[in-house]
Order: C-alpha cells, then sequence, then structure tokens
C-alpha cells in the first residue's frame, strides 16, 4: 500500500532543529533541538501530540540537535535512535536520558510503516 509521507519542519537553524514525518499511523521526529515545550506545542499546533510520536532519531549530539530530548525522554516512553557514537558522547553530558535504542553508523530500522536508513556524507 503507498502512503503519502508528510514532512514539518519545526525548527530548522543554527539554534535548533527538529522535524515530524508522518505516514499513515507512524509518527516520528528527526532531532529535537529545541525545547520539549516548543515540541509539543508545535505537534499540537499540527493536530498531534508527543504521545503518537513512536521514535525519535537524532542525526548527532550537538546541541542543536538534542535541546530538548532530556526532557521529552523523562516525560515520555518514546525510543531515540541514535548511532553509537553520538549515544556514547551524549549520555557522558546527559546520563538521565532513557530510551536510547544504540545503532552502527549505518544501520536500517522499522518503525510502524516507515523504514529509515542513516548513510554518512562527507
Amino acid at each position: 500500500m503507498n502512503e503519502n509521507i508528510s514532512v514539518t519542519s519545526l525548527a530548522a537553524s543554527s539554534s535548533g532543529n527538529a522535524y515530524y514525518l508522518k505516514c499513515g499511523t507512524t509518527e516520528i521526529l528527526i532531532d529535537a533541538g529545541i525545547s520539549a515545550k516548543s515540541i509539543c506545542d508545535k505537534l499540537h499546533g499540527l493536530g498531534t501530540d508527543i504521545a503518537n510520536i513512536n521514535a525519535i532519531f537524532i542525526f548527532y549530539e550537538h546541541i542543536d540537535h538534542v535541546k530538548g530530548l532530556a526532557v521529552l525522554s523523562k516525560k515520555c516512553d518514546i525510543p531515540i535512535h541514535m548511532t553509537t557514537p553520538s549515544a556514547i558522547e551524549y549520555t557522558f553530558k546527559y546520563p538521565e536520558t532513557k530510551n536510547i535504542v544504540e545503532h552502527d553508523v549505518n544501520y536500517c530500522c522499522k518503525v510502524g510503516n516507515l523504514t529509515v536508513t542513516s548513510f554518512f556524507s562527507s
């Protein structure tokens, strides 16, 4: 079955990045580089809720990609996908973060009806 994928930028700048993707009933976030409150508010504005998010994928551990992640982890039971090198760096700074799913640098994983494949670009 073909389903439309919608992608919405919640924030896209050097001060914060966060994207919302929806495909059928599957909803994911890519990055959480703005406050958890801002993410939740922006999701509400789109007619959805953080409770509907099936997974969060993090590009890498810089603050403009993870600013709201520790709070989201504390408040929500959402798997957080990141590469092992990013997870090591991130958890050194934010050891209280839970639900981290570590992957090799090149990985492919399925969440609902989406398949997410990493890639490295130099």
